[in-house]
């Protein structure tokens, strides 16, 4: 059976492969792809943050609840991130679900940042909270 670090360091790497597929999509012209990639990039971490708190969530929706409740109501991490994540939300759900959706890459180049930073603060919170257990 696997751990609850195993699973919490597998989500991470999702998170760091998923940004770093993100990059490829975008330096090849698949930009509708990397928008969703970006989008599970964010995903994939805070799903190592619900695991690390114990907490639960099986949906899209339920993940969004969980890391509204948890990091931003409780100012852990900057409202800006919520932001982020709303826009990727809809920009993935957009690109997978909706006809006619062409993203450019001006959509999606300037986000990889933002994500980068996403990335890095919640698992910031994973690590700090695993020294202080």
């Amino acid at each position: 059976m696997t751990s609850r670090g195993e699973l919490i360091q597998y989500r991470v790497s999702r998170a760091k492969e998923s940004l770093a597929a993100t990059k490829d999509l975008i330096a090849n012209g698949y930009y509708n792809d990397a928008a969703s990639r970006m989008y599970y990039a964010c995903f994939y971490i805070l799903l190592a943050y619900i695991c690390m708190k114990q907490l639960k969530a099986e949906t899209h929706k339920g993940v969004r609840i969980v890391f509204q409740q948890e990091l931003i109501k409780t100012r852990l991490i900057d409202e800006k991130f919520s932001k982020l994540y709303a826009k990727l939300f809809n920009r993935r759900f957009e690109s997978e679900h909706s006809e006619f959706i062409n993203y450019a890459k001006d959509d999606v180049k300037p986000l990889i940042s933002e994500v980068e930073q996403f990335i890095i603060t919640v698992e910031k919170l994973i690590i700090s909270t695993f020294r202080n257990a």
